[in-house]
């Protein structure tokens, strides 16, 4: 019997996961370049080495839905879309790391920076630029006044990896070894990527987790009250 409690246990404790999960795709339906995450459901094996050693076997990762978003013109001059396979590279605090969300700005410093305030990598390093104004073209080259002041870094990675996410919507390779490539997507100037989080399929989602809570919740309950009357009949 407890390890039928505990079985339920770790069933609910995976829905709150997913529900986690599908909670911040939700509240990201509108952020432009958010890649939604795929909730990660549990085989029966790794249920039952969770019974053998519960502290030991974390919960499977959810996966990054890397599918694109539709392009969106804004009409302003700094914002950019990608067109084709491929990822901005951003200077994040630890290291490169890279974004399909284009709504870029110049900082105070004169640097391209993300909306974050996270300097925009180009081919050279990261782009400086001397005022206000500047546009991007398709290759992804950054001019203002009439002058190309560096073109913007887009690189892929081999089909298959494996990314995490980063605070501010960036993501990482999982595997430290992954190695990124130039890519030849096209840079549109002028638009923006939206999320790639469907409403429909996430409300869907929601209601999916909710029921195999409640069943699990239910389960639980049930042997918890068996337990109990056991308890107070050897008790008599």
């Amino acid at each position: 019997m407890d390890d039928a409690l505990t079985v339920a246990a770790l069933s609910m404790r995976t829905s709150m996961t997913q529900l986690q999960t599908v909670s911040q795709n939700v509240a990201n339906l509108e952020t432009p370049g958010f890649k939604g995450a795929v909730p990660a459901s549990v085989p029966f094996a790794t249920t039952l080495r969770q019974l053998q050693a519960p502290a030991s076997v974390p919960l499977p990762a959810a996966t990054v839905d890397l599918a694109p978003g539709a392009l969106r013109p804004t009409g302003r001059s700094l914002d950019a879309g990608l067109a084709g396979d491929g990822f901005f590279v951003v200077e994040a605090a630890d290291g490169p790391a890279y974004t399909r969300a284009g709504a870029f700005r110049i900082d105070p410093a004169g640097r391209l920076v993300t909306a974050a305030g996270l300097p925009v990598l180009g081919e050279a390093g990261p782009i400086a630029l001397s005022g206000p104004e500047a546009s991007i073209d398709p290759s992804g080259t950054v001019w203002q006044g009439g002058k190309a002041m560096g073109r913007l870094r887009v690189v892929r990675f081999a089909p298959g990896t494996r990314f995490g996410k980063m605070a501010d919507g960036l993501l990482r390779p999982a595997a430290a070894q992954a190695v990124a490539a130039p890519a030849a997507a096209q840079v549109r100037g002028g638009h923006l990527e939206q999320s790639n989080v469907d409403a429909g399929t996430q409300m869907a989602q929601v209601m999916q987790v909710m029921r195999q809570y409640q069943s699990a919740q239910k389960v639980f309950q049930l042997y918890n009250d068996q337990l109990g009357s056991s308890i107070t009949q050897l008790a008599q």
